[in-house]
C-alpha cells in the first residue's frame, strides 16, 4: 500500500504544469485541479480543469503529460489513453496528441481561431501501469 501511495504522489507531482513556461507562452494558469480517481484494475483515470487567462491572443494551449519517468529507481512506461479535451459545458476542443520524449504533448486549440480572455480546458486520460 505504501509503494502504491508513493507512486500516486510521484505520478501527480509529474503532471502538474509549470506556472512560468505557461506564463512566457503568452497565457497564466489562473486555476488547475485534478479529479484522479484510481481504478480497481490499478489504472487511474485523471480530469484535469485548467482555467487560463489569455493575456495576448493565442490559439490555445500545449499540454504535456509524462508518461515514462523514474521513481526511487525503477523507470515506469505508463500506458496513456485520452479520452476526451473540452470547454466547461462539455463542448469539445480541437486538438492533436503527439509525443515529446517521455510524455505525451497536447495541443488543444483551434488553428484558425484566435482566443483571448478566460477560457477553461478540461482533459480526462486514463493511465494504466503507474500504480
Amino acid at each position: 500500500m505504501r509503494k502504491l501511495l508513493f507512486f500516486a504522489i510521484i505520478f501527480i507531482a509529474l503532471i502538474f504544469p509549470s506556472d512560468t513556461s505557461a506564463q512566457s507562452s503568452g497565457y497564466k494558469v489562473v486555476n488547475f485541479t485534478s479529479l484522479i480517481e484510481i481504478n480497481k484494475d490499478a489504472s487511474i483515470t485523471v480530469s484535469e480543469t485548467i482555467n487560463v487567462d489569455f493575456g495576448s491572443s493565442r490559439h490555445g494551449i500545449f499540454r504535456v503529460i509524462p508518461i515514462t519517468y523514474t521513481a526511487s529507481g525503477r523507470t515506469l512506461n505508463t500506458r496513456f489513453s485520452l479520452l476526451s479535451v473540452t470547454d466547461e459545458k462539455g463542448l469539445p476542443y480541437e486538438y492533436e496528441k503527439g509525443r515529446l520524449t517521455q510524455s505525451v504533448r497536447l495541443k488543444i486549440g483551434d488553428p484558425d481561431t484566435l482566443v483571448m480572455g478566460e477560457k477553461t480546458y478540461v482533459i480526462t486520460y486514463n493511465v494504466d501501469g503507474v500504480i
